[in-house]
């Protein structure tokens, strides 16, 4: 068992939280220009590549995202059972300050997943957890400043995470918390976590507790796609599809609509329901719509449960 507790993030670039978002106006926009949508990955049992499929409609489009399923008994990559002691390294790219091992940022350049569609601020591993990658990126909600944080599994099994941690203000205020308990994260997959802050963050976390160790539970791998367009008041809205091969528990699907610099635009979410082999449904952007989406970065975890 592995324990961290009270680590430190470094701090967003106050020039990182004032970019997220162009604009400020929850006012709906339509899209100037048709999505372009994503990156093609490749489901690694069938080596197809995924099409994107084209729209004639002028305010949505279609993408379709696949998580890669992992072999999550390869003894190739980042292992749970190493001791953690592999230098960090310090390096900025296009504005994103990462605080990750060699391997480590191998592995995240690697990953098949929608993680690198978003403009991350900060992205950084607890000490001793060289494989479980912390991702921090701040938007805006009309005035109010919201985290989106990502735990990362780059290690080469699925883990369990219970984490529990606050971001803070400039004055070392508790201003929001973010609270994580996933009985399995699927080796390269990404859980999403969205913190209201009730002040302006400097981006960092005080991290009361970080456990990470075996799974409790069997990833689903999963393929899903998504459309994006307008409602008849015009207001933003997401139609989402995600199918597994096993029965699953969901959970949440979260939907994270960038611009074309892949800073948030805004945030929906969706639920499961009764454990089942395909889930669909239609969101709300919660967060509202601040400048013009090009994307959505599309997220789920789920665990089989028959």
């Amino acid at each position: 068992m592995k324990k961290f507790g009270k680590i430190l993030c470094v701090l967003l670039a106050v020039t990182c939280l004032a970019g997220c978002g162009s604009s400020s106006s929850k006012e709906p926009v339509a899209p100037d220009t048709e999505f372009q949508g994503g990156r093609k990955s490749n489901v690694e049992e069938t080596k197809e590549e995924v099409s994107v499929e084209e729209t004639t409609e002028d305010v949505a489009t279609e993408e379709t995202t696949e998580e890669v399923a992992e072999d999550t008994q390869s003894e190739d990559g980042l292992s749970l059972e190493s001791d953690g002691t592999s230098t960090v390294n310090s390096t900025t790219i296009d504005g994103t300050a990462y605080y990750l091992t060699d391997e480590a940022m191998k592995a995240l350049d690697s990953l098949e997943s929608d993680y690198h569609k978003i403009k991350w601020g900060v992205v950084y591993s607890p000490d001793g957890m060289d494989g479980f990658v912390i991702s921090i990126a701040p938007y805006m909600d009309g005035d109010t400043v919201r985290l989106l944080i990502a735990f990362t599994n780059l290690y080469n099994e699925e883990v369990f995470v219970n984490a529990r941690g606050d971001a803070l203000d400039s004055n070392g205020n508790k201003i929001g918390s973010v609270s994580g308990y996933e009985l399995t994260i699927g080796s390269g997959n990404s859980v999403l976590y969205d913190v209201e802050c009730k002040g302006t963050p400097t981006g960092e976390i005080h991290w009361e507790t970080i456990e990470v160790k075996e799974a409790k539970r069997e990833y689903v791998p999963w393929e899903g796609d998504w459309q994006l367009g307008t409602d008849a008041n015009g207001n933003y809205a997401v139609q989402w599809n995600l199918t597994g091969d096993k029965s699953m528990d969901l959970g949440f699907v979260r939907l994270i609509a960038v611009d074309e610099n892949g800073y948030i635009c805004g945030c929906a979410q969706g639920y499961g329901g009764d454990p089942a082999t395909s889930f669909s449904g239609t969101e709300d952007f919660y967060s509202g719509m601040s400048g013009t989406p090009a994307d959505i970065a599309m997220f789920a975890n789920p665990f089989f449960k028959e």
